[in-house]
């Protein structure tokens, strides 16, 4: 559970349920719930604010990030919906997209709100008082990353052998051939070939350190 909030109060929380595979863009998204708190509903979730003061993260909004953050949420919601917009959806009355950008105030249509609920967050018992305010979302990289393949390769040497995970190939995931080079820049990272230290220099050359 993560509270994002300005130096005033918390604006929105975000319950996470699951990290998921994204096959339409080979990576991966979070999979949560989202609660966008407004003046008007706080008397109505008073029990879930005081869960939330207690045990969320917190994350502070600093400069424009709030305002991102209600601009993503809509593309977020609709990145997984399987329900559909109403003839009263707020976005057709007020034409825009999100509904708003202020503190305190719900940039999302109600339409969504309460449907499609994880399971995983209907099995919280501290989180069902607010089901029937959140709404689902995806939250995933901006743009396409080569993470799937790294990160995939990594959970499955865990998951069979979670004492003692083989190294592999930082592009591929491979063996070696017949061992892994190591990187020379951070001594860090390995691979099973030049070609394949060649092809991921892109990638790790942000985190390449000596």
């Amino acid at each position: 559970m993560f509270s994002l909030h300005t130096a005033r109060n918390v604006d929105t929380v975000i319950f996470v349920t699951a990290l998921r595979l994204d096959l339409a863009s080979h990576g991966f998204v979070i999979d949560a719930q989202v609660l966008t708190l407004s003046e008007r509903m706080v008397d109505e979730v008073m029990g879930m604010l005081n869960i939330i003061h207690r045990e969320a993260r917190p994350i502070e909004f600093h400069g424009e990030e709030a305002a991102a953050w209600k601009r993503l949420l809509p593309a977020f919601a609709e990145r997984c919906r399987t329900w559909k917009h109403g003839r009263n959806c707020e976005y057709l009355a007020g034409k825009m997209i999100p509904l708003s950008l202020e503190h305190d105030e719900d940039p999302l249509c109600s339409c969504g709100k309460g449907q499609d609920v994880a399971p995983e967050f209907r099995k919280e018992r501290a989180w069902r008082s607010a089901i029937p305010y959140v709404t689902r979302i995806a939250i995933g990289p901006l743009y396409g990353v080569p993470y799937a393949e790294h990160v995939g390769g990594f959970l499955a040497q865990v998951a069979t052998n979670p004492s003692k995970p083989e190294k592999r190939c930082q592009k591929c995931g491979g063996l070696g051939k017949p061992k892994l080079l190591v990187c020379g820049g951070c001594k860090g990272v390995g691979y099973c070939s030049a070609v394949c230290q060649k092809a991921d220099w892109k990638t790790h050359k942000g985190t390449c350190r000596k």
